[in-house]
């Protein structure tokens, strides 16, 4: 924890703030490695933070670590100091699960109607990761639903959903896939008007640069499956689980902690042999350097097994420290200043992606993915396909206007 203590000094945090990231890493790493001597450590974070604890809370729910945080701080020896922050910890991962409950059970009820209708879906991250890598829907919460089709199956399952009470989010596109030429975007948001029941629907795992990596048809071939309330559920398997959460994560700047403690949960207590064999599998799809960057920034902040370290030892990345740097910077100027993004943290994150990518064409991808429309921008003036060039003239324009947007932010 040396160099995270050095780097949470380097970013100016308040002291209170400081401990409290401190206490999140120190106790999930606690989980990871049961009997290490975190105990102590803990004890001393708790006695030198103040009695308000309403920062640490909303930092934990943020992150979406209530369930590991809740069971690390309950193993500890009872202390009149921690009675205050188990209860609320406790009535949050309440709300969680209750949460999860819901949206699990809408995830039996969609798997039950896709089958019905004939149309494979593929469930990730959510309540079959939960299932997957924690044993259980309580222990990671998600706040939606990701479900993949194939691109052909997208507009069948689109309608579907509007049949069982589903309507598009807000400025979102219908069928998608067809209408953003080379989609940039990889999925379309629909919510239920009862439930408030969020379903993110993809037709490509992943978006950007890298939607050509991933083919439904080898994801299907290779799906395993988990039993939720007795229903079975078609998800990823735990090796690709793990490579899918090391891209998505890392493009959306790490916002959420979750997603880095899944890696360490999925690869914790891996023999050599078998970190050997995901770095091979990452490396077929062209992301060895991204998981390492990962694994290496896991084992930073919640200190997994040191097997890792040959590996990572070895990782193309000529200055190694630098991703994780960059990471743990966007995670606390995420807290800080929650979704006011400013300029600064725009690029701050779009440097992190840069650092990720290994090859020359992965970087020409990444650049070129820059230049293509946007749903955001087709939604905003939609032209016919005879037209549809003018989106690649205007899409310098709507660029320009986002980013003085954020220029007038403060940084």
């Amino acid at each position: 924890m040396n160099w995270v203590n050095e780097e949470l000094k380097r970013s100016k945090l308040d002291e209170q703030t400081a401990l409290e990231f401190m206490l999140i890493f120190t106790c999930a790493g606690s989980m990871l490695k049961p009997g290490c001597p975190s105990s102590e450590i803990i004890s001393d974070i708790i006695s030198r933070h103040s009695r308000d604890w309403r920062g640490f809370i909303k930092l934990v729910r943020e992150n979406r670590v209530t369930a590991i945080i809740y069971q690390a701080l309950r193993s500890l020896p009872p202390h009149e100091e921690m009675k205050p922050i188990l209860e609320a910890i406790k009535r949050s991962w309440m709300g969680s699960a209750a949460h999860m409950l819901m949206i699990t059970t809408e995830l039996t009820k969609l798997s039950k109607l896709f089958a019905a209708n004939s149309i494979p879906v593929i469930s990730f991250k959510g309540p079959a990761l939960a299932m997957q890598a924690y044993g259980g829907i309580h222990m990671r919460p998600c706040s939606d639903l990701d479900l993949l089709v194939a691109p052909e199956d997208h507009a069948r399952a689109e309608t579907l959903l509007l049949q069982e009470g589903y309507n598009y989010l807000t400025g979102e596109l219908p069928f998608k896939r067809n209408k953003v030429r080379k989609p940039t975007w990889s999925h379309t948001h629909m919510i239920q008007q009862k439930t408030g029941t969020h379903v993110e629907l993809h037709f490509d795992l992943l978006h950007f640069a890298d939607a050509h990596l991933f083919a439904f048809d080898d994801l299907w071939r290779q799906r395993v499956t988990v039993v939720i309330s007795n229903t079975t559920v078609s998800t990823l398997p735990l090796p690709l689980h793990c490579i899918y959460l090391s891209m998505h994560g890392e493009q959306h700047g790490w916002q959420t902690l979750i997603w880095l403690y899944d890696i360490a949960v999925l690869t914790n207590g891996m023999t050599a042999e078998e970190i050997a064999a995901l770095t091979a599998l990452a490396k077929q799809h062209g992301q060895r350097k991204r998981l390492e960057n990962s694994l290496l920034l896991a084992r930073l902040l919640f200190g997994p097994d040191n097997r890792w370290k040959p590996y990572l030892r070895n990782t193309s990345d000529t200055q190694p420290m630098t991703y994780p740097r960059l990471a743990l910077q966007l995670i606390i100027q995420r807290h800080i200043r929650g979704r006011n993004l400013s300029l600064r943290h725009y690029w701050l994150a779009e440097r992190l992606r840069w650092a990720g990518i290994a090859t020359v064409k992965g970087k020409w991808r990444f650049l070129i993915a820059h230049l293509l429309p946007r749903e955001m921008d087709v939604a905003e003036i939609e032209l016919s396909k005879h037209f549809y060039f003018l989106h690649y003239l205007l899409r310098p324009v709507w660029v320009l206007r986002r980013k003085l947007g954020l220029l007038h932010r403060p940084g």
